[in-house]
């Protein structure tokens, strides 16, 4: 995997595309056998996602998106919780809540991230750029429809401006 790390921080976008379709071709056709490695690539792919080259922040996005719907790597609402808290840049964060969206939406035991889940949510609704803030209210819509219970012990929990920007 240190080789696909390598070319995916590689300056031509020629190289971080190839190596991104191989990513994307061993994510779908391993699974979750590819979890561990994927775990491996997230943040380099969350990285390259925000980089200000269209051609290869498009590749490296639609990669780690790609991933994390079929390779189902562990770690991922950590890894972007960490990412929304420390990064300055609204696509980085932005790109943090699609992938939480995608968490929510289809892993099984989402549900055992649900402070973790809760604390995204949170912090991306009261983000300063409104793509952020419009990815949160995309991620609560999937939240809520994937475990009511949950999101009305949320919204009953969270204070009056938060529920407003989420619903």
């Amino acid at each position: 995997m240190s080789l696909l790390k390598t070319q995916l921080r590689d300056l031509r976008s020629a190289v971080i595309r190839e190596a991104c379709k191989t990513i994307q071709c061993i994510s779908d056709t391993e699974k979750e056998r590819f979890s561990a490695s994927a775990s491996e690539l997230l943040p380099t792919l969350m990285d390259q996602s925000a980089c200000g080259n269209k051609v290869i922040s498009t590749y490296a996005l639609r990669a780690m998106l790609d991933v994390i719907r079929s390779a189902k790597p562990k770690g991922v609402v950590e890894t972007c919780a960490k990412y929304l808290d420390s990064s300055k840049n609204w696509k980085v964060r932005c790109n943090s809540v699609s992938a939480v969206s995608i968490v929510v939406s289809r892993y099984e035991n989402a549900k055992s991230d649900d402070l973790l889940l809760r604390k995204v949510m949170l912090t991306a609704q009261a983000d300063a750029h409104a793509k952020v803030r419009e990815e949160a209210r995309k991620c609560f819509r999937c939240y809520r429809e994937r475990f009511p219970d949950c999101a009305k012990q949320f919204l009953a929990s969270a204070d009056k401006r938060a529920v407003q920007r989420l619903s």
